[in-house]
């Protein structure tokens, strides 16, 4: 990371509303990188899914606030990380908390029950992160203003090669065979350690090539690409080598208020796009339904876990701005599939998460920009997938997410597979920061 980045986390502070499963994870991984101070804040008491999808909560912290009850081991992490823990109720805490914050991530029904505090964060022009994970789906979504700076986009070390060529006609440079860097069109470079031809008559209005910067136009191959320009200077018998200038990429987020179903597209991160081979069009699809789903809690002021899928196929079927990406089958997986918490996504998306906190701190490497949907559908039991037109299995899918920490996962990845995870045995040689994660 550098020195001056660990600098600048150590100076920030960080906002993570909602608790839950996901937050708990997102919150060690901030307290663990040593920022400044983390502010846990939760409207909601511990139930039993929160202990069965919690790695820290127990039977004995049922009916406490999630944030209260969650703050005395957080600390534990890093003593020197300041956590405060504070009620949702509490308004003007939560304000100041965010006032003096870098970056405020929304976890959890914040069209609902956060979206005063989620436009006071835009408002005061705070770096925001919205994420969940819904079952066998999870999503990002990032918003860090509409000036962004970005000082190393990649984390890598600046490119140092050695040149053999360069044709003054084209501008193309050929490096030394097996240069190893990651230079790339849009990049700068400059020369140094150029030596200028003695032997060709001086014209006093050339300068010399040394120290002069030039933008890559174009990568032929890894050992050669074309810059402009080059013939406006003193040709030289040395050609030295070339050094890569990190640039500050200035990029501007859409406002997370204005996103909806119709401009979903627009927030999807183009660089992103194929994440998955398997699933090309996961953003668009499963990006929907989650649209849809905060759509119809809105306009019914209904829990979409708590209807019936008759009420929400009709809501489907009354508005057609979501048939486009949502067939009724898509439909009736997330309906049925993103109704829990497993513990594993949440790890998984938890450091991801946080990662996007650290570049938003820092402004080293580039962010998701802006939303990034991913499905796990792969874990579902193929045989649930056959019987998904009972009517019976989702309420058997929200008993198992309820009555037991293991039941929700044997339902989706079903009998067979969860016994064999639970009959394996692992030898782990290490337990420093990925060991520990691993257990």
């Amino acid at each position: 990371m550098g020195v001056e980045a660990v600098k600048l986390q150590s100076k920030s502070e960080v906002v993570v509303i909602g608790m839950n499963s996901l937050g708990l994870e997102i919150a060690k991984n901030i307290i663990l990188t040593g920022v400044k101070k983390l502010t846990i804040i939760d409207w909601k008491v511990v139930d039993q899914s929160d202990v069965n999808s919690s790695f820290y909560l127990k039977n004995k912290d049922i009916g406490i606030n999630r944030a209260l009850a969650i703050k005395n081991k957080l600390e534990q992490l890093n003593f020197y990380v300041f956590v405060d823990a504070i009620d949702f109720k509490d308004l003007e805490n939560v304000k100041m908390s965010i006032l003096t914050s870098s970056v405020v991530f929304f976890l959890e029904d914040c069209e609902l029950f956060t979206f005063d505090i989620l436009k006071f964060a835009k408002l005061e022009n705070k770096n925001i992160i919205i994420s969940e994970v819904l079952g066998v789906y999870s999503y990002i979504i990032n918003d860090f203003g509409k000036e962004f700076n970005i000082f190393d986009k990649n984390g890598e070390e600046a490119a140092n090669c050695f040149v053999k060529e360069v044709d003054y006609k084209t501008g193309k440079v050929t490096l030394v065979e097996n240069s190893q860097h990651s230079l790339q069109e849009g990049d700068l470079i400059k020369f140094e350690d150029v030596i200028d031809d003695e032997d060709i008559i001086p014209d006093e209005k050339l300068l010399s090539i040394n120290s002069t910067v030039f933008e890559i136009k174009k990568m032929i191959k890894l050992n050669e690409f074309e810059i402009e320009g080059v013939h406006k200077f003193k040709k030289f018998k040395q050609i030295g080598k070339i050094k890569e200038i990190k640039k500050t990429i200035t990029t501007s987020f859409k406002s997370i208020l204005d996103l909806n179903s119709v401009n979903l597209s627009e927030y999807i991160d183009q660089d992103l796009t194929f994440h998955d081979f398997e699933k090309t069009d996961i953003n668009k699809t499963i990006g929907s339904c989650i649209l849809f789903k905060k759509d119809y809690e809105i306009k019914s002021n209904k829990d979409f876990y708590n209807s019936s899928f008759v009420d929400i196929f009709d809501f489907y079927q009354s508005s057609n701005i979501y048939s486009t990406y949502i067939t009724v089958d898509v439909l009736k997986r997330f309906y049925l599939f993103s109704n829990g918490s497993l513990s594993c996504i949440s790890a998984y998306i938890g450091g991801l998460v946080s990662q996007e906190a650290i570049k938003s701190i820092t402004g080293k490497f580039m962010p998701v920009k802006q939303i990034l949907v991913q499905s796990f559908e792969e874990l579902i039991n193929p045989i649930i997938l056959k019987d998904i037109e009972n009517e019976n299995i989702y309420q058997e899918c929200v008993n198992k997410r309820v009555n037991s920490k293991l039941n929700y996962l044997k339902f989706i990845i079903g009998e067979e597979q969860f016994t064999k995870i639970q009959n394996s045995k692992v030898f782990m040689v290490g337990a420093g920061a990925i060991g520990c994660e691993l257990l």
